[in-house]
C-alpha cells in the first residue's frame, strides 16, 4: 500500500497553535504574515508491505518521508545558531520586514521500520515471537535544528533535537 500527499499550507496566524509565543512582526498589518504555516511539509509519502515468508514468518515494512517544514530568515544573524528566533529578527537595520517562513529547516523525516513475527500454535491459541526494528537505517531525524530555545509539548516534553534512533524491541504475544 502507498500513499502521497501534496500540500501548501498557507497561513498569516499560527500562534494559536503555540499560545507561549507571539511571533507577529506587526499585529496591525497580518498581511505581512502571509506565508507558509509553520506546520506547512510539502511532501509525505507513506509505503507499507506484508508478506509471508517461509518457515510461517511474517513480514510487516513501513517507509516514511516528510518533507522539512518552513522558517523565516532572519535579519540578526546566522539562522543556524538559533533557527527559532523571535519575529522581531525578521526586522532589518534599514527598516525592511523579511517575508515569513521563505527557508526550510533542516528537520526533512525519513524512516524505514521492519517487524519480523512467527505465529505458533499452543494448545487452543497462539503464541507470537516479534521482532520490531524502528529505524532501521538510523536516520537522524531533527525534529527542531534549533542549537537554543528548546520547544516543549503541552506534556512537558521536549520536541528539540534529535528524533528517535533506532530501536529494537523484542516481546511474545499470546492469542487465545
Amino acid at each position: 500500500q502507498l500513499n502521497y500527499t501534496l500540500s501548501w499550507d498557507k497561513s498569516d496566524d499560527d500562534n494559536e497553535r503555540d499560545p507561549f509565543t507571539f511571533r507577529y512582526v506587526d499585529p496591525t498589518q497580518l498581511e505581512r504574515e502571509w506565508g507558509y504555516s509553520d506546520r506547512d511539509q510539502r511532501h509525505r509519502f507513506n509505503a507499507w508491505a506484508l508478506a509471508a515468508l517461509p518457515g510461517g514468518v511474517l513480514l510487516n515494512q513501513r517507509l516514511s518521508y516528510y518533507s522539512a517544514q518552513p522558517v523565516s530568515a532572519s535579519c540578526a544573524g546566522d539562522r543556524s545558531t538559533n533557527p527559532w528566533s523571535a519575529a522581531s529578527d525578521r526586522i532589518c537595520d534599514d527598516g525592511s520586514i523579511t517575508a515569513r517562513n521563505t527557508l526550510r529547516k533542516d528537520n526533512d523525516f525519513f524512516s524505514y521500520d521492519v517487524r519480523l513475527s512467527r505465529p505458533i500454535l499452543v494448545g487452543s491459541g497462539q503464541l507470537e515471537a516479534i521482532v520490531e526494528v524502528f529505524n532501521l537505517l538510523n536516520t537522524d531525524n531533527f525534529r527542531d535544528p534549533s542549537s537554543v530555545g528548546l520547544l516543549f509539548n503541552f506534556d512537558g516534553t521536549v520536541q528539540s533535537g534529535l528524533g528517535d534512533p533506532r530501536q529494537v524491541q523484542v516481546g511474545l504475544r499470546y492469542v487465545y
